[in-house]
């Protein structure tokens, strides 16, 4: 398994901003301020959601059902 670096650190950048409490809007002008996404295309708020919306999935390495156990690269929240 590859991880794209450029990808995590967008990952990393898009929690970063909502853990400040930053709209999405917020985020998608921060991200479109620095490097494109990977496809070359602009940041938009249905892109950010999606991410937002599975940050969780980020933090524990699993992605749905499947067995096989992916790095986590963000950090666990704090409880």
């Amino acid at each position: 398994m590859v991880i794209d670096e450029q990808n995590v650190e967008c990952v990393r950048q898009i929690d970063a901003l909502y853990q400040q409490g930053r709209t999405i809007r917020a985020i998608v002008e921060a991200l479109n301020g620095g490097p494109p996404r990977a496809d070359g295309k602009p940041w938009d708020s249905n892109r950010v959601v999606r991410i937002v919306q599975k940050l969780h999935l980020y933090r524990s390495g699993r992605r749905g059902k499947q067995a096989e156990t992916w790095p986590a690269i963000l950090a666990p929240l704090d409880a």
